[in-house]
């Protein structure tokens, strides 16, 4: 997501982006290297920068990975985004802060920000720390949770990219039937955050599509998309997965705070798997991949 909103937003603005052993090789905005959870890091980066917005998306993503290191979940979905808003409170700094639908137990979607949140894993819990840690340290920021597919520099890491290159390759693959959620394409997001920045709007927001269906149906549009087997595509509950952390099976999300704030709708799943299909064409995913300086 970083990558992506970096991109999005450098078309206008002097963009910053901070990455720690991943480092970026672009012309489109400044790469900055420092790991943030070494003391003194995240304080140079802002001294430097002096920004008038901090769009945070750091964290430890995978599910799985949180629960073998809950430690380093804690530092890193909790522990960090508390910093980082008491340094944008003390500043006057705007933040946006990212988190997730799986803040949710996944019984009784689509949720409001209204909800109250009943996180099953390790990394829902420490995510919705963050949430609760950004808003006491920092009442004015923005917490965007989010349902996100498209392109990345890795390559695989979304939803999208895991069924296009299984499929690409003739290979079989699960997809959920019992997991719902509501997938915004990465490269919407840009607009919708401006807004929501320059609106002077704070606290929750879900942003993600109105569009809702199951990881399963989700495949099988992506193969549809660009003219791949289906049927490569295998239902499968989540229950039946080989996973380690317990997953939230209803990830919907209602939008609707969003888009009276907002006065507009976010681009349907359809526009957004167009999107996705046409920047492949255009050879957008070797670009990002292209942007990966060097790896440690």
């Amino acid at each position: 997501m970083g990558s992506n909103v970096a991109l999005d937003f450098s078309n206008q603005d002097l963009v910053f982006g901070l990455v720690n052993k991943r480092v970026l090789d672009t012309e489109r905005f400044c790469v900055l290297q420092g790991n943030l959870l070494q003391e003194g890091v995240l304080e140079d980066v802002i001294t430097r920068v002096q920004p008038q917005i901090i769009i945070h998306c750091a964290g430890l993503t995978k599910i799985d990975h949180c629960e073998r290191q809950p430690e380093r979940a804690y530092l890193l979905n909790a522990n960090l985004p508390k910093k980082v808003a008491e340094f944008t409170s003390q500043l006057k700094i705007k933040l946006l802060h990212i988190s997730t639908a799986t803040v949710f137990d996944g019984k009784d979607g689509p949720y409001s920000e209204n909800d109250t949140p009943h996180p099953l894993s390790v990394y829902a819990k420490t995510k919705l720390e963050g949430e609760k840690a950004v808003l006491r340290q920092d009442p004015n920021a923005i917490i965007a949770r989010v349902s996100l597919f498209g392109w990345s520099p890795s390559g695989e890491r979304s939803l999208a990219e895991f069924f296009f290159n299984h499929l690409k390759q003739e290979k079989m693959v699960h997809g959920f039937t019992d997991v719902v959620f509501c997938p915004l394409f990465v490269n919407h997001l840009g607009p919708i955050f401006r807004s929501l920045m320059e609106g002077n709007f704070r606290g929750l927001y879900h942003v993600t599509s109105s569009y809702c269906l199951s990881k399963y149906e989700f495949g099988r549009l992506v193969a549809e998309k660009f003219g791949f087997d289906p049927d490569l595509i295998q239902p499968l509950s989540v229950e039946e997965g080989d996973l380690i952390a317990e997953r939230s099976k209803d990830l919907r999300l209602s939008n609707r705070k969003l888009v009276r704030d907002t006065k507009q709708e976010p681009p349907p799943l359809s526009t957004g798997l167009d999107e996705f299909y046409t920047r492949y064409q255009q050879g957008y995913p070797q670009m990002l991949q292209k942007m990966i300086k060097k790896r440690y």
